[in-house]
């Protein structure tokens, strides 16, 4: 899994009734969110402030495996191995 392979979040992106799971663009930490009425968010990682267009959202929604979270933490453009 890249980071790449993410969608970005957009005017049209919805949370449904569980929320969405969302990926840092800075540190590549995973949030949960349950609306997307914001412009900025703050991350509750590394603190930074983050457009809102510049979040990465799963694809589903759903968390994918702890491995592959490791793995686009320590390679997030997929070019390492």
């Amino acid at each position: 899994m890249k980071f790449a392979d993410l969608k970005p979040v957009d005017r049209y992106t919805r949370s449904g009734q569980w929320g969405k799971f969302i990926t840092c663009p800075s540190c590549y930490s995973v949030q949960r969110v349950h609306h997307f009425a914001w412009s900025a968010l703050s991350c509750q990682s590394c603190k930074k402030m983050i457009d809102k267009n510049e979040w990465r959202i799963h694809g589903n929604g759903t968390p994918y495996k702890v491995s592959e979270l490791e793995s686009l933490a320590d390679d997030p453009m997929g070019i390492g191995k």
